[in-house]
């Protein structure tokens, strides 16, 4: 009854409309036909692209400029929350050689029939959740892939996407277009799911609109760039691998994964298990069918396999089989990539990296596409994606009524953005399909639930926050 009375007298109110300049038009466009349309790119890419399944480029190609390492940075202490038979405790613990990462992420990872969807768990009153791979309870087990911090605002900045015009704020479409332009930054190509080319809401289970982008910390030995040269470290000249550019053999003219007992194997070997001994950041991981190994180049070997295949088995409607990864530590140009070896500059997604199957990740919070790629601005009250929190439309910092305001201006209409209830079902064989639900009393509710100022940054981490975070 609370909740009614309050939308009640909210909603005679009307939402005050923003004036923002007028958003140029982007020089290109991830997908040919926007978000219904990615399915019928991604399968003329993967029949187009053969030439990609063995990367023949000079070693002075600029198309590896995207690649991208990890810095060295000095240790923090925080306090943890993690999650002792079945109850959150809180801990100190300490990171020795952290570094922020970025995924995309889907409601069902883990799956909220155990009681561990991240989803509800990295609710804004609890961050710095610590989170395990091969512990989770829900037997998710899978390889986790992210992209460091940063690597999005540099390829939107490089491309010339003006990001203020993807804050929802002042961006109606920018939901939309943040999913869009997000997905080719942290390296998959929206959902591995079929996508209805009539109506880009009606989907599976794993839709592009079901997914947001989670922001954690681990400490950068956990982390492995799954390439011929799998190191993340920006120090590297004594390990041989090239400032962590792939191995390339002048002999076969193509980048390549050392032969055993050579000194680029060692060197690689040193990238793979790391030195310290520590037992969580030995390399381990899950292949494509939910099996663990130990052996890199056997992972390697099963990513090629499951990669450059049909987008879709014959007669099968529960998902997308194979994607454009080119074992070369980043995912391939899946939209214009065409007869032959050559990818096209613009729309090369940047390093990927995988977490070791037994390495802790932090989790400190989840945003929209919108606020993590949007840039905020001071001067309208908006505060950066580091002060915001899931749920906070405007960037206010807060929880409020003008978010509230938004839910309601929008109401009955299809908005990933606005859809918190997240009430959606699926099978454990194959995902029952789903049409996305339009804003209404759930996600209302949801809001008011959830009311209040966001945490901000994480205590123990100041030494961390980004330089976007202004």
């Amino acid at each position: 009854m609370k909740h009614l009375v309050v939308f009640l007298l909210l909603g005679s109110f009307v939402l005050p409309s923003l004036h923002a300049e007028e958003c140029p038009e982007v020089p290109f466009t991830p997908t040919l036909a926007g978000t219904a349309g990615w399915i019928e790119a991604y399968n003329a890419s993967i029949s187009n692209a053969n030439g990609t399944y063995v990367v023949q480029k000079s070693p002075d190609d600029v198309q590896w400029d995207g690649l991208r390492v990890m810095p060295l940075l000095d240790p923090v202490t925080f306090q943890q929350w993690d999650k002792v038979d079945g109850v959150w405790v809180q801990s100190e613990t300490t990171i020795e050689e952290p570094v922020i990462v970025v995924t995309w992420a889907f409601v069902s990872l883990p799956t909220s029939s155990t009681g561990f969807e991240l989803g509800e768990t990295l609710s804004n009153r609890r961050i710095m959740q610590r989170y395990v791979t091969s512990e989770d309870e829900s037997g998710f087990k899978a390889t986790l892939w992210f992209t460091k911090h940063g690597n999005a605002a540099e390829y939107l900045d490089e491309i010339g996407i003006q990001r203020e015009c993807l804050n929802l704020s002042l961006n109606e479409s920018a939901c939309d277009e943040a999913i869009n332009w997000g997905v080719p930054t942290v390296g998959v190509p929206y959902g591995f799911q079929q996508t209805s080319l009539d109506q880009p809401y009606e989907n599976v289970i794993g839709a592009w609109w079901r997914e947001y982008m989670l922001i954690g910390i681990a400490d950068r030995r956990a982390f492995i760039r799954p390439s011929y040269n799998p190191t993340v470290s920006e120090d590297s000249p004594a390990w041989k691998t090239d400032n962590g550019v792939p191995v390339w053999s002048e002999d076969r003219g193509q980048y390549w994964y050392a032969p055993e007992g050579s000194a680029e194997y060692d060197a690689q070997q040193a990238a793979i298990d790391d030195p310290s001994g520590a037992e969580a950041f030995q390399f381990k991981a899950y292949n494509g069918n939910g099996s663990v190994t130990t052996d890199f180049k056997a992972w390697l070997a099963d990513w090629q396999a499951g990669s450059w295949m049909p987008a879709q088995k014959p007669g099968d409607n529960c998902g997308v089989y194979g994607f454009p990864y080119t074992s070369i530590g980043l995912t391939a140009n899946w939209q214009f990539a065409t007869e032959g070896p050559e990818l096209d500059s613009r729309f090369l997604c940047l390093s990927e990296f995988i977490l070791k199957a037994d390495a802790p990740v932090w989790w400190f919070g989840r945003r929209s596409g919108t606020q993590y790629l949007g840039e905020s601005d001071p001067d309208i009250g908006q505060v950066s994606w580091c002060d915001s929190c899931w749920g906070d439309l405007d960037m206010s910092g807060a929880i409020d009524t003008s978010d509230l305001m938004m839910i309601i201006d929008a109401w009955a209409s299809l908005n990933p953005c606005m859809d918190f209830a997240f009430d959606y079902s699926s099978t454990q064989d194959c995902p029952v399909s789903e049409v996305m639900n339009p804003v209404g009393i759930e996600d209302l509710l949801w809001i008011l639930e959830h009311w209040g100022p966001c945490d901000g940054w994480p205590e123990g981490l100041q030494s961390l926050r980004p330089a976007d975070c202004y």
